[in-house]
């Protein structure tokens, strides 16, 4: 009475479960589990000192969260992202605990600067990436809406409805 097996979940339930919400159900029950992503670039921006550093962090959690509310509606685009989570998201995190260990260092040098600056700076191409990324998934619904529009500009003007 106290432990049960979720087949839909596929989790040990113990005592205390609450059911999960439908849109909980949707974004993990996909391919990718972009909640753990999100979680920690949160739990890296706890740690980092430098201010730019968690603000840029900040738009990159942003665009994941957009990427996440995208896909929960579309979750056929989710095949999209395989790159993506695969290789960007798992490299900023390895970047930014290299920047964490940096800071703990709590030292100066040559080769500690420049790699602090080095990081610094490829989260401004990390950001523009993850734009990007939530850019490539809208573009085919993008596409759609505009030859929609091209279609019944047209029907306006056949029909003359434009004057």
């Amino acid at each position: 009475d106290v432990a049960y097996y979720d087949k839909k979940l596929n989790i040990l339930v113990l005592d205390g479960y609450k059911e999960p919400d439908k849109e909980t159900v949707k974004a993990t029950s996909g391919m990718y589990d972009l909640d753990v992503w999100i979680k920690k670039i949160g739990n890296c921006i706890l740690e980092i000192n430098n201010i730019d550093v968690r603000q840029k962090l900040n738009i990159l959690s942003d665009y994941l969260i957009k990427i996440k509310s995208y896909i929960i509606e579309r979750p056929e685009k989710e095949k999209k992202l395989r790159t993506f989570v695969n290789y960007y998201l798992p490299t900023t995190i390895k970047l930014m605990e290299s920047y964490i260990s940096i800071e703990k260092l709590d030292a100066d040098g040559d080769n500690i600067n420049e790699t602090k600056a080095k990081i610094e700076e490829s989260l401004d191409m990390l950001a523009s990436a993850y734009k990007n990324q939530l850019e490539a998934l809208f573009l085919d619904e993008a596409m759609d809406i505009s030859g929609d529009i091209d279609v019944l500009e047209n029907m306006i003007k056949r029909d003359g409805f434009d004057k």
